[in-house]
């Protein structure tokens, strides 16, 4: 007999804890929460110092609200006092910049079918529903962190290829990414890379993922990872406005900034001729700082790590969802498969958390014959931006998106 269980959406309708509650016997420990953590693919880049990756904040465990007020720390840009200078009064100061980030529900539950099922499995359906909820709540918040860091709202699994929203059972969309869309998509925008490389290093800018047009000559490479190392140190624009450069992150006392690529675009990497040359694996140089074991190579001091939950979108010569990040306006060239990179620096995203994930499980049917898992956390996520120069207008704090071309299996 085929052993099955029914998984349903945490909505009013279908949340078994919410009209069950008397049946729910347990809440689970705070290893739950540390198994959920380590499902995180994201987890080795979060922390709650302003020199994490994902800089988190738990005040509203505390207090009630439904918005919080992170601060931005830049980067001094004073020029000090010469000989005999007077310093009272002309002090440096740090440079803030406040974002707020919205908190939002989003939780799951897991029912058995019944005594026959669980009679009938090889092992125990109750713990194996258990650590799918702690599987998934990694899951989601790791795919929620990507999303936000890539200008997108809160997506589905799927949606990294697909390009579909994450709905709720009654089809109302899941709000827990604050989404920040990319602030600039032409060939100088601060922010945001577009183009690639050839295999010899021959790179190409453009601008909007419509313009990348060869898998050949936008492919990713040393030349995308140097550039965008530029871009992330460049603190003055061409009008001679200050320009917070990203942060990097210390490790062991040196600067480093955090890159994430895909599979597809590893394969250009290691394909090109001067990473054969010069590559070098994190593992090897044998630290023992916990960001280097999580990373896959280094590049400059950046370190690269690859995932695959990054979003990609393949050109049909439409504008259906599949075929853009960000706009309609803005599809990929017909039959060209785009990646989206992540460049990033300290504090290039910030999550909020309103409740910290609960596990209860127990029986919804008062015969007992019908076990159940629920879930369910309140946070946001949210990509960092800052108002920069004379303009008014928002730009991102900690992070550059890199679209490269790539290159099908």
């Amino acid at each position: 007999m085929a052993t099955s269980f029914r998984r349903t959406a945490s909505t009013p309708d279908g949340d078994f804890a919410a009209s069950n509650a008397n049946l729910i016997p347990q809440k689970w420990s705070k290893d739950d929460y540390k198994y959920a953590f380590a499902a995180n693919a994201m987890a080795p880049f979060i922390g709650k110092s302003d020199t994490a990756i994902i800089q988190t904040d738990s005040d509203f465990l505390k207090s009630k609200g439904d918005k919080l007020t992170f601060g931005l720390r830049g980067i001094d840009s004073s020029d000090g006092q010469g000989d005999d200078g007077t310093y009272e009064g002309n002090e440096g100061s740090m440079s803030f910049y406040d974002m707020s980030a919205e908190i939002h529900e989003r939780g799951n539950s897991w029912l058995l079918d019944g005594n026959m099922t669980e009679q009938a499995a090889y092992t125990s359906l109750r713990d194996k529903n258990r650590t799918t909820a702690r599987e998934w709540v990694g899951r989601i918040q790791a795919g929620d962190i990507v999303a936000a860091l890539s200008g997108l709202p809160t997506m589905k699994l799927k949606g990294r290829v697909t390009g579909e929203r994450a709905k709720d059972s009654s089809g109302e969309y899941i709000e827990t990414v604050n989404q920040v869309s990319i602030s600039d998509k032409s060939d100088s925008a601060l922010r945001h890379f577009c183009g690639g490389q050839s295999a010899a290093g021959d790179l190409t800018r453009v601008s909007g993922d419509a313009n990348v047009s060869s898998s050949s000559t936008c492919l990713f490479g040393t030349q995308v990872i140097e550039y965008a190392k530029r871009m992330a140190q460049k603190d003055i624009d061409a009008s001679g406005n200050f320009i917070s450069p990203l942060r990097p992150v210390m490790v062991n006392g040196e600067p480093y900034y955090v890159l994430f690529i895909s599979r597809l675009q590893e394969k250009a990497l290691r394909g090109e001729t001067a990473w054969l040359k010069a590559a070098r694996n994190a593992a090897e140089r044998g630290r023992d700082n916990p960001l280097f074991k999580s990373v896959d190579y280094v590049w400059n001091n950046v370190l690269v790590k690859v995932t695959d939950l990054l979003h990609s979108r393949i050109g049909a010569g439409g504008t259906t969802a599949s075929e853009y990040f960000d706009t309609t306006s803005d599809a990929c060239a017909s039959g060209i498969t785009v990646h989206r990179a992540l460049f990033c620096g300290a504090q290039a995203g910030v999550m909020a958390w309103g409740k910290k994930p609960v596990w209860k499980d127990g029986f919804k049917d008062w015969q007992k014959t019908k076990f159940g898992t629920h879930t369910d956390m309140i946070y946001g996520i949210k990509k960092t931006v800052f108002a920069t120069g004379s303009s008014s207008s928002n730009v991102e704090f900690g992070c550059i998106t890199i679209d490269t071309a790539v290159a099908n299996d």
